[in-house]
C-alpha cells in the first residue's frame, strides 16, 4: 500500500470486514507481521475513527477466522487528519491453511477515494472478477474433461513440449469444451497461444455445443493479421455476424500472445496482450452460458499454452475515484471467498498521486536521534517537510527504527525547512532550515 504522498508510512482510524451489510472482522483475530510506528492494531477495529494507527506501507496485516469462515464481500476505511498518509489501494487473499494464499480477485482498483479527515470510505456496486474460475494448462500431459466438437476432421493432442495442438479440416471449426465447466452470463477469459495462419479464439455464452460451424454464442478470435469479435447462432443451425473487427498491421505479432475477452452485461471488450483493440455491446445472447476454445483455418495446428476463465459479479466494493493527475498501475479489488478460515491482506505499492506543484526529481533525507553519551540513541519521530518561504506543509513521513528519513521525489524549484516532531512531548521540535534537495 502506498500513502497519497508517495511516503513509506500510511495512517488509518479503521480497516473494517463486511459480509454483505454485517461486519466480520470483529469476531477474527488480527494481526501483523511488524508492529506499528505509532499507535494500535486495535485501532482499525474499534468502530471509531478518532484512535489511528501508523503503519509501514509494507505491514501485512491477517484476520484469522479459525472456525468461522468467512464471506468478505466489501472493506471500508477509516482516515486519520490528513490524505497525505492515506492509503490508495491493497489486495485481498484467502488462505484455508495459513500456507497457500489466493488473490481473490483480478480486477484492478485505480484508486480508493480519500473520504475527509476521520472518515471511512463510501462503498459502490461494480463490477469485479470473482476468484472463483477454471484454469487448464497440459503440463501435466493430459486431456481429461475435453470434448472436441467439429464438422470435419479434427484433432485435439499433446506436443512434447506440454502444449495442446488442435487441427480441422479447411472450411470446418474445431470447438473445445472442459468440464467441469464455469457456467455464466459475466466472465472474463484468456488464452495463451502461439500466433500464426490459424485463428485461435475463445468462445462464451456459448450453451449449443455441437459439430455445425458457428454454434457459439459469441467468439473473439485473433490471427497473425487481425481481431475480431463475432456472434453466433448459439444454436444447431449455425451461423455467425460480425460485431467489430481491428486490423493489426504494424503490430509485428510472432510467438506467444494472451488474447482476453471481458464480457459485463451487453458490454464486451477484448485485449490483445493487455491493448484494449475492441469495446463493443450486444445483447443478442444474454443468458449464462459456458466458455471453450475455438480454431479456424487451422490444418497446419493451433497451438494454445494455458486457458483460464473467471466469473464476473457485481459488489460493493470500497469506493474508488481517481484525483485529477493521478497515474494508474497495477492494484487488486477487494475480494469475495466462501468458506475460507483466514483471510491476509497484503499492503503493497499500489498507486501514487501526482504532485504537480512539489513533484521533480530532487530528495532530502537526513537521521533523527536523541542526545545522548558517549552516542546519539536513533528514534523513529514525526518529520514534516515545509516550503522556506512561507511554511505550507508539502510533506510528512515518520524516521525509520534506524533515524534515517528520506523525501523522495520533490521539485527542486524551493528550499525546505524539516522539523522533527517528539509525539512523546519529552523534547522540544528540532528544524533544519533552507534545505536544497539533491538530485
Amino acid at each position: 500500500m502506498l500513502a497519497y504522498s508517495g511516503q513509506d508510512m500510511v495512517e488509518l482510524s479503521e480497516l473494517q470486514l463486511f459480509a454483505g451489510a454485517s461486519r466480520v472482522d470483529d469476531s477474527a483475530t488480527l494481526s501483523a507481521d511488524r508492529p506499528p510506528v505509532e499507535g494500535s492494531l486495535a485501532a482499525l477495529s474499534d468502530g471509531s475513527t478518532s484512535s489511528t494507527v501508523l503503519l509501514e506501507v509494507n505491514t501485512v496485516l491477517t484476520w484469522d477466522f479459525s472456525s468461522q469462515p468467512a464471506d468478505v464481500t466489501n472493506v471500508r476505511l477509516g482516515s486519520a487528519d490528513q490524505v497525505e498518509l492515506f492509503t490508495r489501494g491493497f489486495v485481498l487473499e484467502s488462505s484455508d491453511d495459513g500456507v497457500l494464499w489466493k488473490q481473490l480477485y483480478v480486477d484492478a482498483f485505480s484508486g480508493i477515494a480519500w473520504p475527509g479527515p476521520k472518515s471511512l470510505t463510501v462503498s459502490q456496486t461494480r463490477p469485479v472478477s470473482l476468484g472463483q474460475g477454471f484454469y487448464k494448462d497440459w503440463i501435466a500431459g493430459n486431456l481429461t474433461g475435453q470434448t472436441l466438437y467439429s464438422a470435419g476432421s479434427a484433432s485435439q493432442a499433446l506436443d512434447a513440449g506440454g502444449r495442446l495442438v488442435i487441427t480441422a479440416s479447411p472450411g470446418a471449426d474445431a470447438k473445445v469444451r472442459f468440464a467441469p465447466a464455469l457456467v455464466a452470463s459475466d466472465v472474463d477469459a484468456s488464452v495463451t497461444a502461439l500466433i500464426g495462419a490459424a485463428d485461435i479464439g475463445v468462445v462464451f455464452r456459448t450453451t449449443s455445443w455441437v459439430t455445425t460451424n458457428d454454434t457459439y454464442a459469441y467468439v473473439v478470435a485473433v490471427n497473425a493479421t487481425a481481431i475480431w469479435l463475432d456472434k453466433g447462432s448459439n444454436s444447431s443451425s449455425g451461423s455467425w455476424l460480425r460485431i467489430a473487427s481491428v486490423a493489426l498491421d504494424g503490430m509485428n505479432l510472432s510467438g506467444i500472445v494472451v488474447l482476453r475477452v471481458n464480457m459485463v452485461g451487453s458490454r464486451i471488450r477484448c485485449f490483445l496482450n493487455g491493448v484494449l483493440l475492441i469495446d463493443a455491446t450486444d445483447s443478442s445472447h444474454s443468458a449464462a452460458g459456458e466458455c471453450g476454445l475455438r480454431v479456424y483455418n487451422a490444418s497446419g495446428g493451433a497451438t494454445v499454452f494455458s486457458f483460464s476463465v473467471n466469473q464476473v459479479a457485481s459488489r460493493l466494493l470500497v469506493a474508488q475515484q481517481l484525483l485529477a493527475g493521478t497515474s494508474r498501475s497495477t492494484a487488486v479489488a477487494i475480494g469475495h471467498s466462501t468458506a475460507v478460515d483466514n483471510q491476509e491482506i497484503t499492503l503493497n505499492s499500489i498507486l501514487c498521486a501526482r504532485d504537480i506543484e512539489f513533484g521533480g526529481r530532487g530528495r532530502i533525507f537526513g537521521t533523527v536521534a536523541r542526545k545522548n553519551t558517549p552516542s546519539n540513541i536513533p528514534i523513529s519521530r514525526r518529520v514534516r517537510l515545509h516550503r522556506s518561504r512561507d511554511g505550507l506543509l508539502v510533506r510528512e513521513t515518520w524516521s525509520r527504527a534506524d533515524g534515517s528519513y528520506e523525501f523522495r521525489g520533490i521539485s527542486t524549484r524551493y528550499e525546505y525547512d524539516v522539523t522533527a516532531w517528539d509525539h512523546e512531548l519529552l523534547y522540544r521540535s528540532v528544524v533544519s532550515n533552507n534545505l536544497k534537495p539533491e538530485v
